[in-house]
């Protein structure tokens, strides 16, 4: 994120960085690796000629857990800061929970490789490349706030 300050700027090259780690801390770029790591593991595993079902239940098992407390840690940040849209992002963390939880139990009453893995490859990663852009404005907003309460 390169912002440039102008050259009266009451903002500080200190307040700037502050502002910056907190807002990559708050987007935990880790997680977000890790969770990206964990889908292409999905994929392989789903797309093979004879795919390994307890792997799967493991990583789908993995994806929901690791998905749940990062959403939690999330909407404890925007209700701590008054995101105006916590409510909202919430409900959209809810829905993908219960998506992905439908999903998991088709997988273990079918086990059809092709129904899971266009829910994976398709309706999931959609739906998480465009949530993104509702998690970096909450991300930014509550950086905000945290830094101005320092």
């Amino acid at each position: 994120m390169a912002l440039g300050l102008a050259a009266d700027s009451t903002v500080s090259k200190d307040h700037l960085a502050n502002f910056q780690t907190l807002y990559v801390q708050l987007m935990n770029l880790e997680f977000q690796q890790h969770l990206s790591a964990l889908h292409l593991e999905l994929t392989a595993q789903i797309t093979t000629q004879k795919p390994n079902a307890a792997k799967i239940d493991e990583l789908l098992k993995q994806l929901q857990q690791q998905l749940s407390e990062q959403f939690k840690a999330e909407e404890q940040d925007m209700n701590a800061t008054d995101y105006p849209y916590w409510l909202l992002h919430r409900h959209q963390h809810q829905r993908a929970l219960e998506n992905i939880a439908r999903h998991v139990e088709l997988w273990k009453k079918q086990r059809n490789a092709w129904a899971l893995r266009d829910f994976v490859e398709k309706t999931f990663t959609q739906w998480l490349y465009t949530h993104r852009r509702a998690d970096m404005a909450a991300a930014l907003f509550v950086a905000y706030v945290k830094e101005a309460n320092t």
